[in-house]
């Protein structure tokens, strides 16, 4: 049987596991809710689940498993993406988000960054004492910043939304993580309106002064002329074989 203490303000639902005592927060002040935490608790126990109170998890490690996680099935640039947007987001505080092409001088790693600010830019990152609870004011504003001291397209600021909205959702579904309220705080984030894309193209002078250009370089010329005329993508280009040829 699990039973309620106090400390402090906080309650905490008090239980035993193999005669050790344990003690786990209810993250509440409020003795109605913590009731309600203790009922869903034991009830929990009882049909052999995970305690649905929420957890607390380390940033770097919950951010470091999910790197090796997308590493496993997107491909290597796609993932490089995805962890370049992570260590704006929260800085290298995991050695999935370090970058291995230069090491930091001697001076630098004598002089770690303060916690939520990545002193290459100056600008504040996401930072709090476990995962869980990192809200959605936080994203928010990181974001916010961001747009204006980068001066970022809104598509660019979604794009962080986005990655962080994925994180969550793993953490939830598969990294073990209970988010208070059960909710992805990233996904609450209100998307930045993206302007209609600016087309451009060549007009037929362009195309003569380019194909022009490479008159003494035949098969330049001709690999130039394919993307033109056919609109071909530059991978299409290089699959291309004499069957595909009408």
């Amino acid at each position: 049987m699990a039973s309620l203490i106090q400390r402090g303000n906080i309650h905490y639902i008090q239980y035993c596991v193999a005669g050790k005592a344990r003690r786990i927060s209810t993250g509440t002040d409020s003795l109605q809710l913590a009731k309600e935490k203790l009922r869903q608790f034991e009830s929990s126990l009882l049909r052999g689940e995970d305690s649905p109170l929420p957890t607390r998890t380390s940033i770097a490690q919950l951010v470091g498993n999910y790197v090796n996680h997308i590493r496993t099935y997107k491909t290597p640039k796609s993932a490089q993406t995805d962890v370049y947007y992570l260590r704006e987001v929260f800085g290298p505080i995991c050695s999935e988000l370090q970058i291995t092409s230069r090491q930091p001088s001697a001076m630098a790693r004598k002089r770690p960054p303060k916690p939520g600010l990545d002193r290459r830019r100056r600008i504040a990152i996401i930072d709090a004492p476990c995962f869980e609870q990192i809200n959605t004011t936080q994203i928010a504003t990181f974001i916010s910043r961001q747009l204006q001291s980068r001066d970022l397209a809104p598509k660019t600021a979604n794009r962080y939304r986005e990655i962080l909205v994925r994180l969550f959702n793993w953490a939830m579904q598969q990294g073990g993580v209970h988010i208070p309220g059960d909710r992805n705080p990233a996904a609450r984030v209100q998307r930045y309106k993206e302007h209609a894309p600016e087309i451009r193209f060549l007009t037929l002078q362009d195309i003569d002064t380019q194909l022009n250009a490479l008159r003494f370089k035949p098969q330049l010329q001709t690999m130039v002329a394919m993307y033109i005329y056919a609109g071909l993508r530059r991978e299409e280009l290089l699959w291309l074989t004499i069957d595909d040829i009408d």
